[in-house]
């Protein structure tokens, strides 16, 4: 993993133990053939409290989503 990789997923790390604030808030879901390969993400934002949730992007590939910078 190159150092720009990794010094992202420690932020990212940090931001998520931080937990929940408030709105708008982002997800992102993998999802794959199994639990051991993630072969598909979806990026979705919540704009406020009660809303559905607004699709932003997907992506697919062969490879696992959640090793691939």
């Amino acid at each position: 993993m190159s150092l720009k990789a990794e010094r992202n997923r420690k932020k990212l790390a940090k931001k998520a133990r931080k937990g929940f604030k408030d709105y708008p808030a982002a997800t992102i879901a993998f999802y794959g053939p199994t639990d051991k390969q993630a072969t598909k993400v979806t990026v979705s934002i919540i704009p406020y409290e009660d809303s559905p949730p607004v699709r932003l992007s997907s992506w697919y590939s062969e490879h696992d989503f959640r090793r691939d910078e």
